[in-house]
């Protein structure tokens, strides 16, 4: 591209601290999952989704610090992809790669339609497939430009839609009625791990950090406190608004719109609301940004270690960024948010993440010697990943299972092996 020069071999500038890696790792975390996914997951599990969001961050805390410790360990782009290629093999490393960068767009197409779905009570006549568009084009175009520049923007966004997620609660508040929730297990709990495996979605940004471990500054002490407080700070706030919202519309009412949060609102106060449905707005920009920046570093590592194509293997010389992974990632997300729905984008991004972070706990069990965690806590991990992966629909899984094995032919077919030798980064 005109005006681009990279080195020989690219490198990233170390520039985030404790605060910028925690705002980027909430910038991931409390977003628009928490706007959606909370609607979703009531639909499976009524009431009871207060009880699965707690499942739901008990799998996230597990699978953190699996990720954390590898993060530590080998402080390089890519998080399990990185991981699997060294610790367990170049095609199961190529996989994890594989499965985070899908999970990652489906779930930015998600976030794209959520923008849509929220915007639509205030603006109805919008063409809103066309304004998500546009919406993943900013979110492209900011990460372009730098990671300095996208930490900024993110760090705003986190504290708007923090303050939206607040202003939420005590509006639901007002309308509180503990009826809302009888039956708790409205279905006898059968949809009650399915549930948590939905939630698990809103919580998939907090190994951003993790992903991005070649611009952190210290990562040994950074990685650890920034992931730390980040789930910290949402586990809470993601209980405030589940049992507010369930409190003030029961399980029935979250679960009726794709706007759940909004129309939960909207019975206290229309302009509340409004400010609730901006919020939204920014919270999905804020989790496409912070996508964007994440799964170009993953590209680039795959490229790196010649997995892809070597053209993606580039770093801006002026802007210190994977310019070109970036803007294919951005590509990608506008692509599926224009053709694929939102039940289905969710489920198979938390599909997605679970056995992403099965491979990357198998990862952390193979550090032996250099293990900062009991081997307990990955293997926890890993298992009940499994188990929440397995709740979810035939579909979901359908549609995993494919993505499985179009990696895998692809890695077949471009080393000719399943075993190719290992390239070091």
């Amino acid at each position: 591209m005109k005006g681009e020069s990279s080195p020989e071999q690219p490198e990233f500038r170390r520039e985030l601290g404790v605060f910028n890696a925690t705002m980027l790792a909430l910038g991931a975390v409390i977003g628009a999952g928490i706007f959606v996914a909370v609607g979703e997951a009531a639909r499976v599990g009524g009431p009871a989704i207060v009880a699965a969001l707690a499942i739901a961050a008990l799998v996230a805390v597990l699978n953190a610090f699996g990720s954390v410790e590898l993060g530590v360990t080998f402080p390089r782009a890519g998080g399990a992809y990185e991981f699997g290629r060294r610790l367990i093999s170049p095609v199961v490393g190529f996989v994890a790669g594989w499965l985070l960068i899908l999970a990652g767009v489906s779930a930015s197409a998600a976030y794209a339609l959520t923008f849509a779905s929220y915007l639509n009570p205030l603006f109805p006549s919008l063409p809103l497939r066309l304004l998500s568009v546009a919406f993943a084009l900013v979110a492209t175009a900011v990460n372009y430009f730098g990671i300095t520049l996208s930490i900024r923007v993110n760090n705003i966004l986190v504290f708007i839609k923090v303050a939206a997620l607040l202003l939420f609660a005590i509006l639901a508040a007002f309308a509180f009625d503990a009826r809302n929730f009888t039956p708790f297990f409205p279905r006898a709990g059968a949809g009650f791990l399915s549930a948590s495996a939905i939630l698990f979605f809103a919580y998939a940004g907090y190994g951003r950090p993790v992903t991005v471990a070649e611009e952190i500054y210290e990562p040994q002490k950074t990685l650890p406190r920034a992931v730390g407080l980040a789930l910290g700070i949402a586990a809470p706030l993601y209980l405030l608004v589940t049992v507010t919202g369930i409190g003030a519309v029961g399980g029935a009412g979250l679960s009726a719109t794709s706007a759940p949060l909004y129309f939960a609102a909207a019975g206290v106060s229309k302009f509340g609301a409004a400010l609730i449905a901006v919020g939204a707005l920014f919270a999905a920009m804020n989790v496409i940004l912070t996508e964007v920046t994440g799964l170009s570093r993953v590209l680039f590592a795959m490229a790196r270690s010649g997995d892809l194509p070597d053209w993606l293997y580039f770093i801006h010389a002026k802007y210190a960024v994977p310019t070109r992974a970036t803007v294919v990632v951005g590509l990608a997300i506008i692509l599926l948010s224009f053709y694929a729905g939102l039940s289905l984008l969710i489920e198979s991004s938390s599909l997605f993440i679970l056995v992403y972070y099965v491979i990357n706990n198998i990862s952390a069990l193979r550090l032996s010697g250099r293990a900062l965690y009991s081997p307990i806590i990955p293997a926890a991990g890993a298992v009940f990943s499994l188990i929440l992966a397995a709740s979810l629909s035939a579909t979901a899984l359908a549609v995993t299972a494919v993505a499985v094995i179009v990696a895998l032919i692809y890695f077949g077919i471009r080393w000719g092996t399943f075993n190719p030798p290992r390239k070091q980064s």
